[in-house]
Parts: C-alpha cells; sequence; structure tokens
C-alpha cells in the first residue's frame, strides 16, 4: 500500500514537470521557423530606440529624459 502511494506521487511530479517544460517553451517569439515575428521586429525597434522591451506584455518602456 505504501509503496503504491509512493509509485503514484513520483509519476505525478514527472508528469507535471514534463508538462511545465511543454507549457514554458510554448510561448518565445523566436520559435516562428518562418521569419520574425511583429513581436520580435517590435523588440528590435524598442531596443534600437534605447528602450526596454517587456515581452510577457509587448511593451516598450523609455527610460525618463
Amino acid at each position: 500500500m505504501v509503496e503504491e502511494i509512493v509509485v503514484m506521487k513520483t509519476r505525478i511530479v514527472l508528469l507535471l514537470g514534463a508538462l511545465s517544460l511543454l507549457t514554458g517553451c510554448g510561448g518565445l517569439p523566436y520559435s516562428d521557423p518562418y521569419g520574425a515575428s511583429p513581436e520580435t521586429s517590435a523588440k528590435y525597434e524598442c531596443e534600437r530606440a534605447g528602450g526596454s522591451w517587456h515581452s510577457r506584455t509587448a511593451i516598450c518602456e523609455y527610460p525618463r529624459r
């Protein structure tokens, strides 16, 4: 009985770990194999203009002058 619980917990932890790895890699802007996405172009333009790009919100923040 105790061994079954340990095996079940191990399987659940492994499954959750695999799912978290899969979902963590799903939203990367550079995963587009057909060229630059609009988000990466916006990031480039933002950094070129001296801003700081926030990828989670897709917002460019410029420093105060």
